[in-house]
């Protein structure tokens, strides 16, 4: 773990090696760890990070083909297949099935599908792992309008899918913004998403 501390002339990274002086720090995380990392973040840092929460999930790669529709002829790439009560859709995690094989064009003697959250135990599992993925709600989103104020503060630039939809293009977007930001050009010619771009909040300017 490091704590960044920022002044006038640069920002002091804390961690196992000591402290270290940077110009500018980018911290490519998501918002929660984003503002653990901050030594003394201000009010509208602590407000506007914190608004930005996580939820976790579940990720399991198996060959269970009871998660994807009866018909072999409509599986999808995005498949969901549930037997929950209609009226408990929606109060809890999502559960998802990724059929890897059409998504990513794989030729496997047992189809390779990736559940988010599933309902029951897969048989045949080939691995798992735990998610973090951004929570949006209209707190979140209010704070998302707030996020270009707190841009270069101190030093300091975020980047992460949360900072938009949730998506992985989100995250390179704003990687790329961040880039523009520290004086880089847009590498892939004209910004396609330049009448996009929030314009910065007063209410997060010191």
């Amino acid at each position: 773990r490091a704590a960044a501390g920022a002044d006038q002339s640069g920002v002091t990274v804390h961690s196992a090696r000591g402290p270290e002086r940077f110009d500018r720090v980018i911290l490519a995380t998501h918002a929660p760890q984003a503002l653990a990392l901050l030594d003394r973040p201000d009010p509208d840092e602590a407000a506007v990070l914190g608004a930005l929460g996580t939820a976790p999930n579940r990720m399991v790669l198996h060959s269970d083909t009871r998660f994807l529709p009866r018909r072999r002829a409509i599986w999808s790439s995005w498949n969901h297949v549930t037997a929950a009560a209609p009226d408990a859709l929606g109060t809890g995690p999502i559960a998802l099935s990724y059929w890897m094989n059409r998504l990513q064009g794989l030729q496997t003697a047992r189809p390779l599908i990736v559940t988010l959250n599933p309902e029951t135990e897969p048989s045949e599992i080939w691995d798992e792992t735990s998610f973090a993925h951004p929570q949006f709600d209209a707190r979140a989103v209010a704070a998302q309008g707030l996020l270009p104020g707190l841009q270069g503060r101190g030093g300091v630039y975020y980047a992460g899918a949360w900072t938009r939809y949730g998506f992985h293009e989100d995250g390179l977007l704003s990687a790329l913004r961040v880039a523009q930001a520290l004086g880089h050009d847009w590498p892939l010619g004209p910004d396609p998403w330049a009448d996009q771009a929030p314009a910065p909040a007063t209410g997060a300017q010191k």
